[in-house]
């Protein structure tokens, strides 16, 4: 027995070294398991199909909801940078409209600047997108601009009359938003 098991043995520890083969283990080391995959990664053909394309497909139905779950003003820098990789291949409305959720959130006056920004970003790829235009109205009425937020806000309810947050927007225009 060498000297550092000796050692780790006679303390009655566990030996962290991962390179040697227990005689009952049933699993590869780490070394031998990341040997075996480069070597089988060696054999195929380099410049595969990736199915991100079908990935992308499949995730489509879910990908609204797994963005705003991250959305989360405690993370800004982690969920920022999230949403910049998966907008590698450009920016797309529900993208911007999650990063314009993260900084309307955070709330500071230049965020707020920000996130309208990344919401008109969003409304310039589909102007259809309820849902930005209801976090531009937000954003603007934080920001000082009451009349430009109530438009957006508006126009969302036009989009989206029976939203379940449509009182509560209704309630933010004592003129009357949309009725």
């Amino acid at each position: 027995m060498s000297s550092c098991r000796a050692f780790v043995a006679g303390r009655k520890q566990r030996s962290h070294r991962y390179d040697g083969v227990h005689l009952l283990a049933t699993h590869p080391t780490d070394l031998q398991g990341m040997t075996a995959l480069r070597a089988a990664a060696a054999t195929l053909p380099s410049g595969g199909a990736t199915e991100a394309a079908a990935f992308a497909a499949a995730l489509r139905l879910w990908r609204a909801a797994f963005l705003a779950d991250q959305v989360k003003p405690d993370d800004i820098g982690g969920t920022d940078y999230l949403l910049s990789q998966l907008a590698q291949d450009g920016w797309s409305e529900d993208l911007l409209f999650a990063r314009a959720e993260l900084y309307r959130q955070r709330g500071n006056p230049r965020d707020l600047v920000a996130a309208a920004d990344f919401y008109r970003q969003a409304l310039a790829l589909d102007q259809r997108y309820a849902e930005c235009h209801r976090g531009l109205g937000m954003a603007l009425l934080r920001g000082a601009e009451a009349e430009a937020g109530r438009a957006e806000l508006r126009r969302y309810l036009e989009l989206a009359p029976a939203a379940s947050d449509a009182a509560m927007v209704r309630a933010l225009d004592p003129r009357g938003v949309a009725r």
